[in-house]
């Protein structure tokens, strides 16, 4: 029996390894596991937030810049007036 109460390692139908692939979606899953947490600490069910020391942001080196090819590409691809070239 897993620690969730025989959740088998689910949460909500979805494997929760699957959440660390996408930064988001484990922001998303800390801010709700810190949530219930929480609750539990405000109605006494624990003592301390196992959360306290998770990190949810990944490494950053900032965004790639596209190469001439890549530009070019995509400007014959969207022509000037299409919605991908309007900012």
């Amino acid at each position: 029996m897993s620690a969730f109460g025989g959740l088998g390692g689910t949460i909500g139908g979805r494997c929760a390894r699957s959440y660390t692939s996408y930064v988001l979606e484990a922001r998303h899953l800390l801010v709700g596991i810190r949530k219930l947490v929480y609750v539990a600490l405000r109605q006494d069910w624990i003592e301390i937030d196992p959360t306290a020391a998770v990190e949810w942001r990944p490494a950053y080196s900032g965004w790639k810049a596209w190469s001439r090819e890549a530009m070019t590409q995509f400007e014959n691809r969207w022509p000037l007036g299409t919605a991908a070239r309007t900012c």
